[in-house]
């Protein structure tokens, strides 16, 4: 942690303001009583009395270094930097004595430092040691800053490295997954256009290709079982079933009597045998 300087409270020790260390010239009564009684306040940490304190000796002696140096301390401690600031510069502004200018500078460097501000806490800080070159506070506390300043840097790089390959990581992984989108596509594209599309097995082929089919199977069974002829049946509106009985039967008969004649007629003309 750094060395930060206990409160430098600038005190009028005389009845004209005059102080261990502090600017020469007369102050009027008033604003010595309002400034002691706002360092009592300051020295128990009672920072919004040390302001109320302090209200009549700003409007009596407004550029008072000793008045604006204590104010500064009252709004440092109660939290309120940037107006601690203010005073601590409009401090510097009348100040004479090195005492004066060494606590307002390194005090300036302490609310930069906090504030994350290394250059301008180093200016401060540097300034301070100007005015008070033995000073080991502000000594220690440049080092400090300076070491700190040097980490910060390198975890900056760090965490820059780490982004960049962090980035580096996310654009090969979205290229990878495109590449594999890339090459599931083509394969399905290679498969889809490699096996035809098969018909379901409850889809109805069309009207066309089934009568096509019935045409061709008529055509194969023909070919290998052909049906043989079937005799018309005799249809005849003047004869009955019993005349076409009775006719068929006189014409078998006339058949035998023919064949019997032609027998006998073989029988007659075929020449005997010699009988040697």
């Amino acid at each position: 942690m750094k060395t930060r300087l206990g409160i430098a409270f600038l005190i009028w020790c005389g009845f004209w303001g005059v102080h261990a260390g502090a600017d020469p010239g007369a102050e009027h009564p008033s604003v010595v009583t309002a400034n002691n009684k706002a360092v009592e306040a300051l020295a128990k940490k009672n920072y919004s009395k040390a302001k109320s304190e302090l209200a009549p000796a700003l409007r009596e002696s407004p550029d008072s270094p000793v008045v604006q140096y204590n104010l500064g301390l009252a709004f440092d401690g109660a939290g309120e930097p940037e107006k601690a600031k203010q005073a601590y510069l409009q401090s510097l502004k009348t100040a004479r004595e090195i005492q004066s200018q060494f606590s307002a500078n390194f005090n300036l460097g302490e609310l930069a430092a906090r504030d994350q501000k290394v250059a301008e806490a180093l200016q401060y800080y540097q300034a301070s040691l100007a005015a008070n070159p033995d000073s080991i506070e502000a000594k220690t506390n440049i080092e400090l800053l300076v070491q700190q300043n040097s980490d910060q840097k390198q975890n900056k790089n760090q965490k820059d490295s780490q982004e960049q390959k962090n980035q580096k990581d996310s654009k090969k992984n979205q290229q990878q997954s495109k590449d594999e989108k890339k090459d599931k596509d083509q394969n399905k594209d290679q498969n889809k256009d490699g096996k035809p599309d098969q018909p379901k097995p409850d889809e109805p082929k069309d009207n066309k290709d089934q009568d096509g089919d019935k045409k061709d199977n008529d055509k194969q069974e023909q070919h290998h079982a052909p049906q043989k002829p079937q005799p018309k049946p005799f249809q005849s509106p003047d004869l009955s079933p019993g005349d076409v009985k009775k006719i068929l039967e006189e014409l078998d008969r006339q058949e035998q009597r023919v064949r019997a004649e032609y027998n006998k007629k073989q029988v007659k003309e075929r020449p005997r045998d010699k009988d040697w």
